[in-house]
């Protein structure tokens, strides 16, 4: 189809059943509902070895309702 790039979902791991990116938890953690590390790995290299480049969205100003106990948000806490 000619695509040159991929721009993937936030991929931290959200609260609760969460996966669009505005409820991050944990900044270190892949939210399963995408795989996990090695799995976004692969698709990186998979996407790479076709001249394809991946950016990925994030939503820093945004972490998970916690009600200000942001001791609960890594790295935060």
């Amino acid at each position: 189809m000619g695509f040159d790039a991929l721009w993937i979902s936030p991929i931290p791991e959200n609260y609760g059943n969460d996966y669009h990116g505005y409820a991050a938890l944990d900044w270190y953690k892949v939210n399963p509902h995408f795989g996990d590390d090695q799995a976004l790995s692969d698709m990186i290299a998979a996407a790479h070895e076709r001249g394809i480049w991946v950016m990925l969205d994030v939503v820093a100003n945004h972490v998970a309702y916690i009600d200000e106990q942001y001791s609960l948000v890594t790295p935060f806490n």
